[in-house]
C-alpha cells in the first residue's frame, strides 16, 4: 500500500468529508486504495480511493470548485498555491479507529511505500469500531 502525505488542516477536512479534492502541482496516474498520512506525524490516519485526476485547472475552475478543495481565495493569492492546478479526487474516505505509525523514509515528500505489517495494522484499525 502507498501512503499520501497531506498537511493540516487539509487532512482533517478530508477525513471529515468536507474536502474531496487534494490540490497538487503535478498529475497523478495512481488509482485505487491509498493510505492517508498526516504530514509530520509519521502516522497513517485514514484510507481513501484515488479515483481521478482533473487538470490542469484554470483559475476560474479552481475558484468554482472551492467547496471540493477547501482552499480559500486568500490562500490562492499565495505564490506557493498558484502552482496547484491538478485535483487528485478522493472517495470512500475512512478514518482509522487508531492512528497507525509507519517508518518515514528520508526524502519522502508526497508518497510513502508502506510495509506489509503497516498495511495489516491499517486493515485492523478499519474494522475496529
Amino acid at each position: 500500500m502507498r501512503g499520501l502525505l497531506i498537511r493540516q488542516p487539509y487532512i482533517d477536512m478530508i477525513l471529515d468529508g468536507r474536502k474531496t479534492w487534494e490540490m497538487r502541482s503535478i498529475r497523478c496516474n495512481r488509482r485505487g486504495r491509498i493510505a492517508l498520512i498526516q504530514s509530520g506525524t509519521q502516522t497513517v490516519v485514514g484510507v481513501a480511493d484515488m479515483v481521478e485526476c482533473i487538470g490542469p485547472l484554470t483559475d476560474e475552475e479552481r475558484f468554482a470548485a472551492a467547496d471540493r478543495h477547501c482552499v480559500s481565495p486568500a490562500e490562492w493569492s499565495n505564490p506557493n498555491f498558484k502552482k496547484y492546478r491538478f485535483a487528485w479526487v478522493l472517495s470512500n474516505v475512512q478514518p482509522l479507529s487508531k492512528p497507525t505509525p509507519y517508518h518515514h523514509p528520508s526524502g519522502a515528500v508526497t508518497w510513502v511505500t508502506l510495509h506489509e505489517a503497516v498495511s495489516d495494522a491499517i486493515t485492523e484499525h478499519l474494522h475496529v469500531k
